[in-house]
């Protein structure tokens, strides 16, 4: 935050308490700004801030207003004596509070949460500070044991908010976060079944965004994320993040996204290219994961994945779309088990070097030796999206190895090393004459995944071994 921003939230406070009488906000008539006032400003030109205003101003509260709690939260907080000072997030102009894992330390709604043994007190918020807007009072049952590892011992909970002139009362709920967070998929996929996996996911763009959060959403909650570039406005029609988001690093803004899904989620972020000068660094980022996955859709980033990957015996998938992504692979490595990403490059080159550029970096370090104009052609979210889904079928099936699931039979099903998906029948491709679609249930058509069968090779310089291959093809003795 920068210290602009600073002041303005310090003063906030400061004149919601009283203080800095002095000192003033204003917001320009013209372009409607919120800043620091200044002795030179023009009376005409801008309007000051009281207190009230700032506190009151943009509320709507009323007897329909909610007040959400995370029961972990509040467990957190109960062996405490005295009013505990808070922060919630308002939203829709004070429709909902909430007070959950990984609230704001400052910028929300200011409140406090008083817990007591006495019911008969639960009317009365008059506790806390002069610039609250929320109050919560919590019973708590006389026979618990303020250790509880459990907050459902906690008894009756009354919430208030204020709503300009006096406090009202609003609805209380209080939720078990971490048991709810993913109840949704019980039945399909058992809560827990793959928490204690550690997944790896370099790149983190249009293929890697969408990965990351598609597993934390299955129930993955160890993350390791790796990626050098920072997000552009141009990303915005295929990222999993906003605008708003420009500027910073792609591992901190998934990090952040996949703390909104999980706030218990253990994410590390590294601001690092894979490259091979970082080959080093990249073994060791994955060392001790269960799985690595590569969304680069760079051929170059993927062969220093591919060889960290096989040194380090760590599964990989690897996803990438074709240009314009009328179509895309994924591939599954098993190191020196199965074939491997130098192996299919090397027995399918034309599809290998099928790629999509999708923007000025990615052309100029695709073409760099080349004097080739290179057009940048990216592909449509719509077209990219069956690709990661298929990324996160195959992780999932990965991670679930030697557990009992409701998934199982797909494992007899996504037995191929390498899968190819076709969005559409590409003019200039080999697959433009391909029988369209219509009713057709058999035969090769688009919007279908196809299992492809490549078979590791023992020459490959990255998985095999390339030196004695050499050898014995020129009849070269090794030393």
């Amino acid at each position: 935050m920068n210290s602009e921003t600073n002041r303005i939230d310090q003063l906030i406070r400061d004149l919601k308490r009283g203080d800095n009488a002095n000192t003033g906000l204003v917001v320009g008539k013209l372009d409607r700004k919120l800043r620091l006032a200044k002795p030179s400003d023009d009376p005409d030109s801008v309007i000051h801030l009281s207190a009230e205003d700032l506190r009151f101003g943009s509320l709507r509260v009323s007897k329909d207003t909610k007040i959400i709690l995370a029961g972990e939260t509040l467990l957190s907080i109960s062996c405490k004596e005295g009013p505990h000072d808070v922060m919630f997030l308002c939203w829709d102009d004070g429709d909902v509070f909430t007070l959950l894992e990984g609230s704001p330390t400052f910028g929300g709604a200011p409140g406090s949460i008083l817990f007591q043994s006495d019911s008969s007190s639960l009317q009365t918020p008059i506790f806390g500070k002069s610039e609250d807007l929320v109050r919560v009072i919590i019973h708590r049952d006389n026979g618990s044991d303020r250790k509880s590892t459990g907050f459902k011992h906690l008894g009756e909970v009354a919430g208030y908010v204020f709503n300009g002139h006096s406090w009202i009362s609003a609805q209380v709920e209080v939720l078990p976060l971490r048991e709810e967070i993913f109840s949704r998929n019980g039945g399909i996929l058992e809560t827990g079944a793959i928490s204690d996996k550690k997944v790896a996911v370099i790149g983190e763009g249009s293929h890697g965004s969408s990965i990351s959060l598609k597993l934390v959403k299955t129930g993955v909650t160890d993350f390791g994320l790796m990626d050098h570039d920072r997000y552009e406005f141009a990303n915005n029609s295929r990222h999993a993040a906003g605008y708003r988001h420009a500027g910073r690093y792609k591992v901190n803004i998934i990090r952040d996204l996949i703390k909104e899904r999980n706030p218990y989620a253990s994410v590390q972020t590294w601001a690092e290219e894979a490259s091979w000068d970082n080959l080093d660094l990249i073994k060791k980022f994955i060392r001790g994961r269960d799985l690595v996955i590569s969304g680069t859709g760079d051929h170059e980033s993927n062969r220093v994945i591919n060889k960290a990957c096989i040194e380090e015996g760590v599964v990989l998938i690897v996803s990438y779309s074709f240009r314009r992504a009328y179509g895309g692979a994924v591939l599954r490595v098993y190191p020196r088990r199965s074939m491997c990403y130098e192996c299919f490059c090397k027995q399918l080159p034309g599809q290998s070097k099928d790629r999509e550029i999708s923007n000025e970096k990615k052309a100029k370090k695709e073409f760099q030796y080349s004097d080739l104009s290179v057009p940048i052609e990216p592909g449509l979210s719509i077209d990219i999206s069956p690709i990661t889904t298929m990324v996160v079928k195959l992780a999932i099936q990965e991670l679930l190895k030697g557990k009992k699931s409701t998934l199982e039979s797909l494992d007899y099903d996504l037995v191929a090393p390498a899968f190819l998906y076709l969005n559409r029948r590409e003019t200039g491709t080999q697959f433009e004459k391909l029988e369209p679609l219509e009713y057709n249930t058999d035969g090769m058509h688009i919007l279908r995944w196809y299992g492809i069968e490549i078979e590791r090779d023992p020459a490959c310089p990255a998985c095999g071994d390339f030196e004695k291959h050499m050898a014995e093809k020129y009849g070269v003795p090794l030393c």
